[in-house]
């Protein structure tokens, strides 16, 4: 009855999110929004895969709410990325880690075979290449080594300019950028080199769905990973510290949540179910982050 009047009175709740379906004729998603956009999906085999243990883990949670009376049946937790593809008119790009097909464009590439031992190694290879004559790219996973690396350019006498998003110099043959990629390569071709943290601070950096703000942040494996007091970053909420694994009982269904603690004494209950949604802080050694408030724009 509850949800009845809140739907009614226009009364926003999660909990309304399982009528959706019931209430709305034709569902929506994205693309929807963005009809004059085309379409890339980088890697679709992993895509597809993803999506797959997305629904999956979706399902088994919404069959443990269904079993306690809180769900409808009948629901699908995402819309099918193959059916939304087809049923636009959007140009759909799919690549994949190997040529599949005579149209594919195979880009000659080989690893980076160095990784420097020590800090002072860096320089030693950021040089090796520019005496090849080669395009440099260097992107950083961390505001710590773009400053590094920045200092120990400009103390060797090295021209360079900062960019973003993986793009080229454009007048010195070398650029630095905040761009976190898991490791470095060589386009052969074009004789242009990508160096990462990886190769010149021997440091790796996961990639991730998650923007700019998280570079200073680590990916956890699993919740396990976390100690209390340790520091932490929330995609939405920013920086907090956390505290406990704690057990609520929501709606008749007991689950597990990560309690975190925020400016002003404020506390975030973050389910297992979405813990990917938390990275470890990763800062200077000693040094307490602020923390962020909850529901501003501190974040």
């Amino acid at each position: 009855d509850t949800d009845i009047e809140n739907i009614l009175l226009n009364i926003d709740s999660p909990r309304l999110f399982r009528y959706f379906p019931l209430i709305s004729s034709k569902p929506s998603s994205l693309l929807d929004y963005c009809p004059n956009y085309n379409i890339v999906l980088v890697n679709s085999s992993a895509v597809f895969a993803s999506e797959m243990m997305m629904k999956q883990e979706s399902w088994d949670y919404y069959q443990e709410l269904h079993r306690v009376g809180k769900l409808i049946s009948r629901l699908e937790p995402y819309q099918d990325i193959k059916r939304l593809i087809s049923n636009h008119s959007n140009k759909t790009i799919q690549t994949s880690l190997l040529p599949t097909g005579k149209d594919d464009y195979l880009f000659e590439i080989k690893n980076v075979p160095f990784e420097a031992a020590k800090k002072n190694d860096a320089i030693n290879i950021i040089k090796n290449y520019a005496l090849s004559g080669a395009t440099i790219c260097i992107c950083l996973a961390t505001n710590e080594h773009l400053s590094f690396t920045a200092e120990m350019l400009e103390e060797n006498g090295i021209p360079y300019e900062k960019g973003h998003d993986f793009e080229l110099p454009k007048k010195e043959k070398i650029n630095i950028q905040l761009t976190n990629l898991s490791r470095g390569f060589t386009y052969l071709e074009k004789n242009v080199i990508f160096l990462t943290s990886k190769e010149l601070f021997n440091e790796k950096v996961n990639s991730a769905r998650f923007d700019a703000r998280f570079k200073e942040g680590t990916i956890l494996k699993s919740f396990e990973d976390l100690e209390p007091g340790d520091y932490v970053v929330h995609e939405y909420q920013g920086i907090g510290q956390f505290i406990e694994l704690q057990t609520i009982e929501m709606d008749g269904v007991h689950r597990d949540y990560l309690k975190i603690a925020y400016a002003n004494d404020e506390m975030l209950y973050v389910p297992l179910s979405q813990f990917q949604l938390v990275r470890k802080y990763l800062g200077k050694e000693g040094l307490k982050p602020r923390l962020s408030r909850l529901h501003t724009k501190d974040w």
